[in-house]
């Protein structure tokens, strides 16, 4: 796999039965990635961690919570830690009222 902003999408288009995935993935994590496949199949981890991961999994959540690092909406991509935001192939830096003004109508999407 090449772009890791799809592998949710790469996983139901090859109908995969197993997929090895690095947890430290560029802008979704793999933690992201496997609760987005959870919805739809299962997930096993092994290894000593198990049950810790497996009790995060379970937790009903919103990806855009405070301790996320990004806010996604209809594919575009809002990075909090470097406040640029990203969409398709393009990324910009933005400033600090932009950042505020975009972070604000995305967290609040639906409310505005």
């Amino acid at each position: 796999m090449e772009n890791f902003n799809t592998v949710f999408d790469e996983f139901i288009k090859n109908e995969a039965h197993l997929i090895l995935m690095d947890i430290n993935l560029t802008t979704y994590d793999g933690f992201y990635w496997c609760s987005k496949i959870r919805e739809v199949s299962k997930v096993l981890f092994p290894g000593s961690t198990n049950g810790k991961i497996n009790a995060l999994l379970r937790r009903t959540y919103d990806y855009t919570s405070p301790a996320s690092n990004i806010i996604e909406h209809s594919g575009v991509i809002l990075k909090l830690k470097d406040n640029t935001v990203m969409y398709q192939a393009g990324k910009l830096e933005l400033t600090k009222n932009e950042f505020k003004i975009l972070y604000t109508l995305m967290k609040d999407k639906g409310d505005i």
